[in-house]
């Protein structure tokens, strides 16, 4: 899956929120009533660090990590997306209909579990 990267953020530009750490890399940016996490870490070939950018409510947990990570990857803007969404793999998990489809989802939501834990989350 191709996941849109942003520039990952060195500081807080207008003194607000905080930059959280783990081993090195930006975990995630605390500011108001949201948390930007920040999965799968690149450097590009201007020296840039670019990560897969989540948004959810504070507080951030596991949980909410991983819906959002969902719905920013599959352009999901609602429950009723999610919903809808969930209930269309599992329709083609069933009939085994686009198993290539629903394959890279599974690996997809197994791969943010496993950036999300060596992330310390």
């Amino acid at each position: 899956m191709n996941l849109p990267k942003t520039i990952v953020p060195t500081s807080t530009g207008d003194g607000q929120g905080e930059l959280i750490y783990h081993d090195g890399k930006l975990q995630r940016y605390e500011h108001g009533s949201e948390v930007n996490v920040y999965l799968f870490h690149e450097t590009d070939d201007e020296g840039n660090v670019r990560a897969f950018e989540i948004t959810m409510p504070f507080p951030m947990t596991r949980p909410k990590c991983i819906n959002a990570a969902e719905m920013a990857a599959y352009g999901l803007e609602s429950a009723m997306d999610v919903a809808s969404f969930t209930a269309s793999l599992a329709r083609k998990a069933r009939l085994g209909e686009d198993p290539e489809e629903v394959a890279e989802h599974d690996q997809f939501i197994q791969d943010v579990k496993e950036e999300l834990t060596r992330l310390g989350i």
